[in-house]
């Protein structure tokens, strides 16, 4: 009996030994990775030394010559606006009042379920449902409420306090306020005020949040005094104007990298918003970036015409995150809104929720740099569970900001994204991506070669321009990582869509100058 537990111990021991050597090599297997590929790697080195030959050049045929594959055939007339079109409760306002906003929550419980969802979209908020029996409700974006549900969210509701909360409202009858504070480290900025509405028939206490806007006010905390934020990731300082690492930068009174426009806008101007993330804002300087240059096209093939482009690009915003933008975006009048959407829900949202779908093991094992960085790609989810999050989120997401464009008689086009088919391209310029990325290249290739298609049927069902980037972007070597243009490739973004809209705002242009 003692040689037999002295056996199972000496086998145990050994066994959490060879774990340990075993963890500890592919720790040192992971570094020595990144070494080798940071001095052996021909696109790192170049990078490093700022090099740029190692870039294919951009031929001139692409920057003026015709598309290989052009726009679907859509007319101006034809892609007018149609229902379903937002409400009004469904649109964020700026500077609501507080009695506006309580007027707006309390029309949330005579909401069909559907109108629920489009409600806490528009508007940014969460709202929960707590009831005398059964588990709580969330009406959210697709992403915070998945996340929440799969308990992958940064920063978790403090869903027992908002019960116990809920329960004294509904005794009480009485609306009600409550301050609870989101952040780890207890950082004032982290506190959300949650307002508690009790139904009209007792059986239901409905508690609204900015869950949103606070979670983006949460990487607010340690922004430098002279840094062109005011959110990360969310917008820009107003009338900024200085140097950063990639160039100069200048925002104009809205916080958007371009010059200020006249609001109202005047009758004779044709106005196009371009909203996206870092892959719009883009460009060495203000002049560079692919709706300036956009405008520059535009403008010499309409002489005469008063056209303007407005950059409304933000580095790492979501296509959720478009709907706190929405006031400024609607009192800048647009005739035209151009999307370049889905990028950072494929880096971040929907990658997050296709990670909690991976096999349990692998949350063990993923905790190894070097198998989660070299073959967590073979255990990703199908192609299904990735449609279905997208649907969800991304899809989900431009519909919303469809119906409300609609709603204010704003056309509305997307374009496709372009991106480095990982496994199309030779082995260098995968690692090269991958160092760029965290080595998630292979997963986000998939996922935007998924949603490509999705943006294509959704510009088809209904009746909007689709922009074909990826489908003219030839060359991997145009791209500097998974996503980004070089700076030299940029204008060949501004050209496909220039070349696209020409023929399809021709007739808007003709009508603004009719006598």
């Amino acid at each position: 009996m003692r040689n037999a537990a002295a056996k199972t111990a000496f086998w145990l021991f050994a066994i959490v030994a060879w774990i340990a050597v075993i963890s500890l090599g592919l720790a040192v297997l992971a570094r020595v990775q990144i070494a080798w590929i940071a001095t052996r790697n021909p696109y790192c080195v170049a990078v490093a030394n700022g090099d740029a030959s190692v870039f294919a050049p951009v031929p001139r045929e692409c920057l003026e010559g015709p598309l290989r594959v052009v726009a679907t055939p859509v007319t101006w007339e034809a892609s007018a606006p149609k229902p379903p079109l937002a409400a009004d409760w469904a649109i964020r306002k700026a500077d609501e009042s507080d009695t506006e906003k309580r007027a707006r929550r309390e029309r949330f419980p005579s909401l069909s379920e559907e109108d629920r969802f489009w409600f806490a979209l528009g508007n940014g908020e969460t709202v929960i449902r707590f009831g005398k029996d059964g588990p709580p409700v969330v009406y959210s974006d697709g992403f915070k409420r998945r996340a929440l549900e799969k308990n992958t969210i940064t920063y978790p509701l403090p869903m027992e306090a908002l019960a116990a909360k809920a329960r004294e409202t509904a005794q009480n009858g009485q609306a009600a306020h409550a301050v609870f504070n989101l952040d780890p480290d207890n950082h004032p900025i982290g506190e959300m005020d949650f307002f508690f509405l009790p139904a009209p028939d007792g059986q239901f206490v409905y508690v609204f949040a900015e869950y949103e806007y606070r979670l983006m006010r949460l990487n607010q905390k340690d922004i430098p005094a002279g840094s062109r934020w005011e959110i990360y990731n969310f917008s820009y300082k107003k009338n900024f104007s200085g140097h950063v690492s990639e160039g100069r930068v200048s925002t104009n009174r809205f916080g958007y990298r371009s010059p200020d426009v006249a609001v109202p806008k005047p009758k004779n101007v044709f106005r196009i918003l371009c909203l996206g993330g870092s892959t719009t804002y883009e460009g060495l300087d203000n002049n560079s970036t692919y709706p300036a240059l956009l405008q520059k096209e535009l403008r010499g093939a309409f002489p005469g015409q008063a056209i303007e482009v407005v950059n409304c690009g933000v580095e790492g915003l979501n296509s959720r995150a478009n709907f706190l933008h929405m006031p400024a975006y609607l009192e800048m009048e647009p005739d035209l809104v151009v999307g370049y959407l889905g990028i950072n829900d494929s880096q971040n949202d929907v990658q997050i929720l296709c990670r909690a779908e991976l096999p349990a093991f692998w949350t063990f094992l993923g905790n190894s740099h070097f198998l989660r960085r070299n073959f967590e790609w073979m255990f990703w989810p199908s192609d299904d569970v990735i449609r279905d999050h997208f649907e969800a989120v991304t899809l989900a997401n431009l519909e919303g900001l469809r119906r409300i464009f609609a709603r204010h008689g704003i056309r509305f086009a997307l374009c496709s994204l372009a991106y480095v088919d990982y496994f199309a391209v030779p082995h260098a310029k995968r690692r090269h991506v991958d160092m760029q990325c965290d080595f998630t290249g292979a997963v986000f290739a998939r996922l935007v070669k998924r949603l490509n298609p999705e943006i294509r049927r959704f510009c088809e069902r209904n009746g909007m321009l689709y922009i074909p980037v990826c489908e003219n972007i030839t060359n991997p070597d145009w791209l500097l990582d998974s996503c980004h243009l070089t700076f030299d490739a940029v204008p060949i973004k501004a050209h496909i869509a220039a070349e696209s809209l020409k023929p399809y705002i021709a007739p808007a242009l003709e009508a603004k100058t009719a006598p």
